[in-house]
């Protein structure tokens, strides 16, 4: 039994690290935006669906909520084909 459950968290694990890099070097490529939007969100939630989860104070689970939804906007901004978007990703982020 824990031989197996080792198995389990390690995959979990591996598979969590490796959606994580895929989202953090997603970019938009010849996908128009909202195709790339839809893209990222698929890899944001096999991220959470692989995460591990720990229960946390409400309080603490709303900061990390905020800190979350701020990485992915940034993300997003930052995945844009800079020829086309530069001027207003910069805008945003500033």
């Amino acid at each position: 039994m824990g031989k197996y459950l080792k198995e389990i968290c390690s995959t979990k694990c591996a598979r969590n690290s490796l959606f994580k890099s895929q989202d953090r070097s997603c970019k938009q490529g010849n996908l128009d935006v909202v195709e790339f939007f839809l893209k990222l969100t698929g890899i944001w939630n096999e991220v959470e669906n692989t995460a591990k989860r720990q229960t946390c104070m409400y309080e603490a689970a709303n900061k990390y909520a905020k800190m979350a939804e701020q990485d992915r906007v940034h993300q997003f901004l930052m995945g844009l084909d800079d020829d086309a978007y530069s001027s207003v990703c910069s805008q945003i982020l500033t």
